[in-house]
């Protein structure tokens, strides 16, 4: 299949809500990590080859194709690429560490998670760490969220941005970002137990960003669009994903707001993220307020024909593009977000 043009971008969503991922063995983590990946770009306005990567075709491709056949992510060339630059264990592995080695595969700008502590001497501002563009931001439960039983993203994000009086912010923002969540804590008898503190998805959280090369920052805004929980013990359990869609209404007396991923079946929606994913989320994704373009919901029997028109898109063009009309402004959009329940208007 050939880079598709915006047209054909558009349209990718619909094949997304159809697509189902094969686990016969322990690709649950992997699974939900291509969904997240997927529907993060998905939902960043004006894509392009560009923004996609180098893989680009690969992964359009590879969409498109299943919007209505199951996928082994095992059978892939390129996901055999991944598996074998990251180490020879088939078995479950941390999602974090996942999604660091798809990001780093995919190679794309629109992805930088590069960032810097620093700290005033009196030598002058020098940064004591950083990070590289691939790697997911870790953020820590303190004692205190562990207690309370319920944090915000912006909590946690505080509290990494201002670890042991230094300032820590990313040096630049970019249109996605990738955060991983270290819900392991030591109570005071020494003893490393997980925490079940409560972290949803519902509002925009502000990164610092870095505007020159002292410590003086400014904030820019994200809204958190998929995560990955992960159930269970480290090397077992399971992991499922939840991606946020516009509020709609699937039926008359369904609304809809998340997507829920599990193996095997196509994305269902739902209204509230539930609380086994609140409880146990350690990846989040996220997409700058400023690009943000939610797709609306189709359910995957319409989507079950789109297949065969983006394989066909560069031959014959449809002559209109529902997407591009359905989608409110920008205005519109944050208030849907802002009303718990708000519905979507045709």
């Amino acid at each position: 299949m050939s880079a598709l043009d915006v047209e054909g971008f558009q349209k990718l969503p619909k094949c997304f809500y159809g697509l189902k991922l094969h686990n016969d063995s322990n690709w649950c983590y992997a699974n939900s990590c291509l969904y997240c990946v997927l529907w993060t770009l998905l939902n960043v306005d004006a894509p392009n080859i560009q923004q996609w990567g180098p893989h680009c075709v690969v992964l359009t491709d590879f969409l498109t194709r299943h919007a209505k056949q199951t996928a082994v992510l095992a059978d892939y060339s390129w996901f055999q690429d991944i598996l074998c630059a990251w180490g020879p264990s088939q078995g479950q592995k941390d999602s974090a560490e996942c999604a660091q080695h798809f990001l780093k595969w995919l190679q794309t700008d629109a992805f930088d998670m590069s960032w810097e502590r620093r700290l005033d001497t009196a030598e002058g501002f020098i940064s004591l760490d950083h990070s590289i563009a691939h790697t997911p931001i870790l953020l820590t439960i303190t004692h205190r969220m562990h207690a309370v039983g319920q944090c915000t993203l912006n909590d946690l994000i505080s509290a990494w941005s201002q670890e042991q009086s230094m300032r820590a912010a990313l040096l630049g923002a970019p249109s996605c970002l990738c955060l991983a969540i270290d819900r392991h804590y030591q109570d005071e008898a020494g003893h490393i137990s997980r925490s079940m503190c409560n972290i949803g998805l519902e509002t925009e959280v502000n990164m610092p960003v870095f505007v020159n090369s002292s410590l003086k920052y400014d904030f820019s805004g994200y809204i958190p669009v998929a995560g990955i929980a992960h159930l269970g013990s480290d090397l077992a359990g399971h992991c499922r994903a939840v991606l946020k869609i516009q509020p709609t209404m699937i039926s008359s007396t369904q609304p809809a707001a998340f997507l829920e991923t599990e193996d095997g079946v196509a994305p269902r929606p739902i209204w509230h993220a539930p609380p086994w994913f609140t409880q146990n989320v350690t990846v989040i994704w996220l997409v700058r307020t400023d690009r943000l373009r939610l797709p609306l919901y189709h359910p995957p029997s319409q989507a079950n024909h789109l297949s065969e028109d983006l394989e066909a898109l560069t031959e014959s063009k449809d002559n209109t593009s529902d997407e591009a009309s359905a989608v409110p402004d920008t205005a519109l959009l944050q208030l849907l977000q802002a009303q718990d329940g708000a519905m979507n208007p045709e």
